[in-house]
């Protein structure tokens, strides 16, 4: 399920265990990328299931939110 959140509260989630995914392509991420975040483009987000924790809150982000939105 999606939630639109503020940055302090995706903060808060992150110190609770939270996983940091960053939706960017792999050149974008590789240009820079916040501290711990795991790059899943976001054409390959469906197939993650082995590298995300279901068990956990996942965290997404890009560089204007279009695509962190649409990330499911």
């Amino acid at each position: 399920m999606f939630n639109s959140f503020s940055g302090n509260d995706a903060c808060k989630l992150l110190a609770q265990g939270a996983q940091l995914v960053d939706v960017r392509s792999s050149a974008e991420f590789a240009r820079g990328a916040l501290p711990d975040a795991i790059n899943l483009p976001l054409q390959s987000i469906m197939s993650a299931k082995n590298i995300l924790d279901e068990d956990k809150a996942i965290v997404s982000y890009c560089v204007t939110g279009a695509r962190s939105s649409t990330a499911k």
